[in-house]
């Protein structure tokens, strides 16, 4: 990728979106590159603070999967986020931001950072903007944190939704096949 130095609103609209498709596509494939753009139009975007907030989420999303020594970084790039976009609660990129901080407690896995995450999740399931795909991200991370009678039924409501990505199934099938597991072997006790 050839950067140019026009750092203008559609210069820097057709980099966050670029970034954004490269996810869609393969994050795993291309997480490095991902990075590097969304860096570029953080760093551009003095002018354009929509699409710096777009990149902040972007680039935490890649940093949580990709790289778990940056934690605090992509929890605070959720933070930044959400700053630029306070007058946008409802914006996609608003949520997401919300629901990736819950993803990056859940996997710090402390006390105070899973009751951290339940309060984040229970207010984004209480918000009735939250797209499907987001709602569903949210029910998952919290099925990973809860006891199992409430992380069944996330899971199950998950595997109820239509049109989700087949990751996402895949992971709430793999939640539900856990929870039966750990049900059985509680039983056997």
């Amino acid at each position: 990728q050839k950067f140019v130095g026009n750092r203008d609103f559609f210069t820097v609209k057709s980099l966050a979106v670029e970034a954004e498709l490269l996810t869609k596509e393969s994050l795993e494939k291309h997480h490095a590159e991902v990075i590097h753009i969304h860096d570029k139009v953080i760093k551009w975007s003095s002018d354009h603070a929509y699409f710096k907030a777009r990149s902040e989420v972007g680039k935490a999303e890649s940093l949580l999967y990709f790289y778990p020594k940056k934690l605090l970084e992509a929890f605070r790039l959720c933070q930044d986020a959400q700053k630029t976009l306070r007058d946008r609660p409802d914006d996609y990129f608003a949520l997401k931001s919300k629901v990736l901080q819950v993803e990056i407690l859940a996997r710090k896995g402390t006390p105070t950072d899973l009751a951290r995450a339940d309060k984040i999740s229970k207010a984004l399931l209480d918000h009735r903007e939250v797209p499907q795909e987001l709602r569903a991200r949210t029910m998952l991370a919290l099925a990973q944190i809860t006891r199992h009678p409430k992380a069944e039924k996330f899971s199950t409501e998950v595997l109820q939704m239509e049109g989700l990505d087949p990751y996402m199934v895949e992971k709430a099938r793999q939640i539900a096949q856990g929870l039966r597991g750990k049900q059985r072997s509680s039983a056997r006790r």
